[in-house]
């Protein structure tokens, strides 16, 4: 089966540098640690029967486990994985011993309006699906959009102990982010959650664990400085790090400064330095071999390459920022293509698979639009 990562702004998200800040703005793959809400938000949801109400308060007076952890997901109808990931929650007993909130998020601008009820879309085809545990509301993606982290970008797994305060976050349609997702509540619920103030540690499978564990493979530490929040990640085990400055403007997050890649053994690879999320000089990237890795000019064509020298991406610069159309390879067979403008997707996203047009979606100015 082949590797498909989906272009540079959506692609492997712990290579920052490498992959998302260098071709735009305002990069959805910035997730997790990063997010900016301390707490469950009092954002308008409705029940299945349309009575609006203020989340935090909702769950407050509505929850099954007043002295348990809170989880809170999203999705989508059109979201099959979603909806297994959900029914997984359920199947596990996830409802006995913890309190679940599901969101369903509907598309404002969508062509064709959703006409079903709240609990038709639960059920679906499938009479033995059980959600009654879980507290199920309704919000529009616009209200997502302006108090969560991206209410186009689901499904999100949002994590707070019984005071709403939130601990972690992250998005993912792995079968195997359930685990994630016991493990994560069960240390909120114990007080074991690899909390340090401003530090965190996190095992392989993103999960946070306590500075001591031998599991601890990285560390995200996430500190705020006047106008500019500023996140450092890094390897416990091998030395390596990266550091990066954030301002946060618009709830996007945007590289400015110096921007350091160190090697697992601790030597400098490559700095640059960004203005408001634009490279201002020219990034060369190599592997640990010597192996050229990507050169991103200010002005010209940005190129990267894997281990074998063969390209993976190629596009114009323009400015610092992506301008004009990318392209993605895999060994040596094109993947993806998209027009940047500005740094932003904007026009049609084509993915290919042995060579043939698979599908395509749209955007316009950096998010997903849907095509009438």
């Amino acid at each position: 089966m082949k590797k498909l990562c989906v272009l540079p702004l959506l692609l492997c998200v712990f290579h920052l540098a490498s992959s998302a800040q260098l071709i735009g703005k305002g990069d959805p793959a910035y997730y997790g640690p990063r997010i900016s809400l301390n707490e469950i938000p009092n954002m308008t949801v409705q029940d299945g029967n349309g009575n609006k109400f203020k989340l935090a308060d909702y769950i407050r007076d509505n929850r099954l486990h007043p002295d348990k952890p809170i989880l809170v997901y999203t999705w989508f109808t059109f979201c099959s994985a979603c909806v297994r990931q959900v029914d997984s929650l359920a199947a596990r007993g996830f409802g006995d011993r913890y309190n679940v909130i599901t969101i369903l998020l509907k598309y404002t601008n969508s062509s064709k309006p959703e006409t079903k009820s709240l609990e038709e879309y639960i059920k679906g085809t499938n009479s033995k699906r059980d959600w009654n545990k879980f507290i199920n509301l309704v919000t529009d993606d616009t209200v997502a959009d302006q108090h969560l982290w991206n209410g186009k970008t689901t499904p999100l797994f949002l994590f707070a102990d019984k005071n709403m305060k939130i601990y972690h976050h992250f998005l993912s349609l792995s079968s195997a982010m359930v685990d994630v997702a016991e493990d994560l509540l069960t240390r909120i619920d114990k007080g074991t959650y690899g909390f340090q103030p401003g530090k965190l540690y996190y095992d392989k499978r993103e999960a946070p664990v306590a500075p001591s564990s031998r599991d601890a493979e990285k560390f995200v530490r996430v500190y705020r400085s006047g106008q500019y929040l500023y996140a450092q990640t890094g390897s416990k085990k091998d030395s390596s790090k990266i550091t990066e400055r954030f301002i946060e403007r618009n709830r996007e997050f945007i590289s400015d400064g110096v921007f350091e890649e160190f090697n697992k053994d601790g030597k400098l690879i490559s700095s640059v330095t960004y203005r408001e999320g634009a490279l201002t000089e020219t990034l060369r990237q190599t592997y640990d071999d010597g192996k050229l890795r990507a050169v991103i000019p200010v002005n010209g064509v940005a190129k990267r390459f894997d281990e074998d020298g063969r390209l993976t991406l190629e596009g114009p610069m323009r400015d610092g920022l992506g301008n004009g159309l990318f392209r993605q390879y895999y060994e040596g067979e094109l993947t993806a293509e998209i027009m940047i403008k500005k740094g932003l997707y904007d026009g049609p996203l084509k993915k290919y698979k042995d060579g043939v047009l698979s599908s395509t979606e749209h955007y316009e100015k950096g998010k997903k639009v849907q095509q009438k």
